[in-house]
C-alpha cells in the first residue's frame, strides 16, 4: 500500500471482508423459470437439427435435403417417448393430455419446417421429402378396429 489513498481503500476492503459486510449486496434470487420447475420434461432432442435444417432451407444450401432428413429421422426416432401406455400410473386421460401438452414445441418446430419446405423447395422435392416423413411416422398412427 504505497499511498495513503490506496491504504485507506485497502484497509476498508480488508475490514469489509473480515466482517462479511460487502460494499455491494447480492440481489435476492427471483422466481425460478417455469421450465426448471416442471417435474418431467420430454424432448425430442431435435432443436439444434431443426435450426440447422431451417437455416439450410432458407439459405438454399446444397445440404438442405440431408439436413431435413436428419431432423425428420430424429423426430421419428424419439417420438416413442411421447407414447402413452394404457397400464401406466395415474388416470389415462390425464397422461394423454400431459403427453399432448409436451408435444407443443415439437409440433411448432415441424410446422415451421413444413412451411419452409413448401415455401423454398421445388414442389416435387418438397412433396417427396414430406411424403418420406409421413411414411416413417405411419407406424405411430393407431389402426382403426376392424369390424
Amino acid at each position: 500500500m504505497s499511498s495513503p489513498e490506496l491504504f485507506g481503500k485497502g484497509f476498508e476492503q480488508l475490514l469489509r471482508t473480515i466482517y462479511n459486510k460487502p460494499v455491494f449486496k447480492k440481489p435476492e434470487l427471483g422466481k425460478a423459470p417455469a421450465f426448471i420447475l416442471k417435474d418431467e420434461v420430454i424432448t425430442l432432442g431435435s432443436s439444434s437439427k431443426h435450426r440447422m435444417a431451417l437455416h439450410a432451407i432458407q439459405e438454399g444450401k446444397a445440404n438442405a435435403p440431408g439436413a431435413c432428413r436428419d431432423y425428420f429421422d430424429t423426430v421419428v426416432e424419439n417420438l416413442k417417448c411421447f407414447r402413452v401406455e394404457a397400464d401406466g400410473e395415474g388416470e389415462l386421460d390425464d397422461r394423454i393430455v400431459q403427453s399432448i401438452e409436451m408435444l407443443e414445441e415439437p409440433k411448432n418446430e415441424l410446422a415451421q419446417l413444413f412451411t419452409a419446405l413448401i415455401r423454398y423447395f421445388p414442389p416435387q422435392q418438397a412433396g417427396e421429402t414430406l411424403c418420406r416423413f409421413w411414411e416413417k411416422i405411419y407406424p405411430y398412427i393407431p389402426s382403426a378396429p376392424r369390424e
